[in-house]
């Protein structure tokens, strides 16, 4: 008979009914590996076997390859799940197990800028900010973690530079992962932010910066427009 060389140690580590596990590495793809079982004691019985493959990481499981997202003025949601994310070994947020960490990009469009996470049930967020992969934390990006699982975390992020490019860390603060949405928002002229006007016989004029001045950055531009408001 064939003498075949073992990968991995043989595992009994419970009795009868109980469930039996191998975890090999290094295995080279292609090649075909043989498992034996058997019955601890005499003569024999039923059972079942599977294999597995791990999740593969997501494409932003480093930072090099972190998702862009874009601001807005109200919260568009991203839909993140961390299931075979890894530790990316970039400094980042120590807080908690870092073992899944994603990674997300935005380009700013204002000086100030938030960041909202929902965590799932089964997903307890912690959230960084940096001015680079590895770089320092912008002012408002300090990791944090203030709520528990299926909670909300939120950066404000001032002082950021219009057009620079700024990154995001999240992971789950226990070991494993789940599921979570992400998004960024800025301040704009929404119904979020009305402009108080007061009512006068006469017509009076405002002057109205049109708020076009995220767009026009990248033409090195900027809009203003007058308007003419009469109450």
């Amino acid at each position: 008979m064939e003498e075949l060389s073992q990968l991995g140690s043989c595992v009994n580590a419970t009795g009868a009914n109980g469930i039996e596990t191998l975890n090999l590495s290094g295995l080279t793809i292609g090649n075909t590996y043989f498992i034996e079982v058997h019955d601890n004691a005499a003569g024999g019985g039923d059972f079942t076997i599977c294999v597995t493959n791990p999740t593969p990481p997501p494409a932003n499981d480093d930072c090099s390859g972190a998702i862009s997202l874009t601001s807005n003025y109200a919260c568009t949601t991203t839909a993140g799940n961390s299931a075979g994310a890894t530790l990316s070994g970039v400094a980042g947020c120590s807080t908690g197990n870092p073992d899944d960490d994603m990674w997300y990009s935005f380009v700013a469009v204002s000086t100030t800028h938030t960041v909202t996470v929902n965590g799932a049930a089964n997903y307890d967020a912690v959230l960084g900010a940096y001015v680079a992969c590895g770089g320092a934390q912008p002012t408002g990006g300090t990791c944090v973690n203030a709520t528990g699982a299926d909670g909300i975390e939120t950066l404000t992020l001032t002082g950021l530079t219009i057009g620079n490019t700024y990154f995001l860390e999240v992971h789950d603060n226990a070991a494993g992962g789940g599921d979570f949405t992400i998004c960024v928002t800025h301040p704009g002229d929404n119904c979020s932010f009305p402009i108080s006007l007061t009512t006068s016989t006469s017509c009076v004029t405002i002057a109205v910066n049109s708020g076009l001045q995220q767009l026009a950055r990248q033409v090195a531009t900027q809009l203003e427009m007058k308007m003419m408001i009469c109450v």
